[in-house]
């Protein structure tokens, strides 16, 4: 089943984006990016996700808690730090992935923009 969602992930997706978001992302924001209504936020037209890199990376890489709004409905839950569990390259390759999939047309971001970010 994991090969096969793996196929369905855009082929260009930066250094296994794509590989890293379906092993550590999609049970929770779902193969299609679209998340799951009233637990995970969808990252599929999300602006923040489009919107500044480093706050994305920031998200991915330190975790985030709280209340957020997301194309109208709202979310109050936990994203864990991955920072601790995957690489900066990792962060780096699914920010990119995350940005430029699903329809969302934003530049991939670099090991250095991973490296620098805070919280």
């Amino acid at each position: 089943m994991q090969r096969a969602a793996i196929a369905q992930i855009n082929p260009a997706s930066a250094n296994d984006g794509g590989r890293v978001y379906i092993k550590n992302c999609s049970s929770c924001h779902q193969a299609d990016g679209r998340g799951v209504p009233g637990a995970f936020p969808p990252l599929a037209g999300n602006g923040l996700v489009t919107g500044n890199p480093l706050r994305t990376i920031s998200i991915v890489k330190f975790g985030f808690s709280g209340k957020t709004r997301v194309k109208g409905s709202d979310y109050n839950g936990t994203m864990p730090a991955w920072g601790q569990l995957i690489s900066d390259e990792d962060i780096a390759s699914v920010v990119s992935y995350i940005r430029g999939a699903w329809n969302n047309d934003a530049k991939p971001v670099t090991l250095s923009d991973v490296s620098t970010a805070s919280r």
